[in-house]
């Protein structure tokens, strides 16, 4: 599942519906902070319950994007890729 959430705290009932719903294995989101705005996300306002979750919040300057893999799946941070992109992040 993926969506561009376009401000976290303004989607996050209806995407916890979607996912209660669907179930789904990998959720990716993008745009989890506001344009122009300071405000920081904290991790805990993210977490969905049976999902581990990858993210790039600490980056002040992107708007933030978030992997989510059920713990099933047992992911882990893929740390060895070499990538050009500013804001990324790589499971297996």
């Amino acid at each position: 599942m993926y969506s561009n959430v376009d401000t976290f705290r303004t989607k996050k009932a209806e995407l916890l519906t979607l996912v209660e719903l669907l179930k789904p294995a990998i959720i990716g989101l993008n745009e989890l902070k506001p344009k122009n705005c300071m405000y920081q996300l904290q991790e805990c306002e993210l977490t969905i319950e049976g999902y581990e979750m990858f993210h790039t919040l600490e980056t002040e300057r992107n708007r933030g994007i978030c992997l989510y893999a059920h713990r099933d799946l047992k992911p882990s941070v893929c740390e060895h890729l070499n990538c050009d992109f500013l804001e990324s992040v790589f499971v297996d």
